[in-house]
């Protein structure tokens, strides 16, 4: 649940960050959407990679809720037995 809160959180905090920094500093992306913007030349223009980095949060959250009801519903099944 850790993961989960701590990638809600990115996604909420992410419009306020760009509003109070006036822009996106590429450094407060995570390593992903970093990579991606070498990748693409554009580490002059990180605002572009805010969606990106919403969008990785959102995976990486919803990866984290898969894992958690997986084991949950394992140790119902080892309770049963």
């Amino acid at each position: 649940m850790f993961q989960v809160n701590l990638s809600l959180k990115v996604l909420r905090e992410m419009p306020q960050r760009a509003e109070d920094a006036k822009g996106v500093a590429l450094v407060t992306l995570s390593k992903d959407c970093q990579e991606l913007a070498f990748r693409c030349d554009c580490t002059s223009l990180s605002y572009l990679f805010i969606l990106p980095e919403c969008y990785h949060a959102a995976r990486q959250a919803l990866a984290s809720l898969r894992i958690w009801l997986s084991e949950d519903t394992k140790y119902n099944d080892f309770i049963q037995t």
